[in-house]
């Protein structure tokens, strides 16, 4: 047997292999050139030190406490009210209307609350899309998601959401 059929049972005896080297080289090579020819600027957000240092948020948590105390309040009140009711019949039904009355309040002040905090969300999205627009930007990926290779552009987002 020759040395060129000795190479060719060697090549196809191992053909898979091969196969393999070859695609994990072309692969290599292909992603450091498609890396130099779409380079990509990438931003990293600490969302939640944003969120945390942004003064609407910090206004709006105030403002649900205060609404929260006044519905405290508001149970309060009724609970004595409840009290003060002899006969039973009547304190049952008092206390379905205040239960209801309750689960209404509670849930327009929860309402209220993700609505406003929703729009606060938004701007300091907008926010960050504008920043990163503003510093070249490509690509803004949330800090928890990156382990290096990203820009941390939280401060100048806190900058713009106080």
């Amino acid at each position: 047997m020759s040395n060129i059929e000795n190479i060719k049972k060697h090549f196809v005896s191992n053909k898979k292999y091969y196969i393999s080297v070859i695609a994990a080289i072309l692969i290599f090579t292909l992603g450091f050139s498609a890396r130099a020819m779409f380079s990509v600027k990438v931003a990293m957000v600490d969302v939640q030190k944003v969120v945390n240092s942004s003064a609407a948020v910090n206004a709006l948590k105030i403002e649900h406490q205060g609404k929260m105390a006044e519905l405290q309040t508001w149970l309060s009140n009724a609970e004595k009210e409840i009290e003060k009711e002899t006969v039973s019949s009547k304190k049952e039904k008092l206390t379905k209307k205040y239960q209801q009355e309750l689960n209404q309040k509670q849930q327009a002040v929860q309402q209220a609350y993700a609505q406003e905090l929703q729009k606060i969300d938004t701007l300091i999205s907008e926010d960050i899309t504008k920043i990163a627009n503003e510093k070249g930007y490509d690509l803004v990926i949330v800090k928890g998601m990156v382990i290096s290779g990203a820009d941390d552009i939280t401060e100048y987002v806190i900058e713009g959401v106080r």
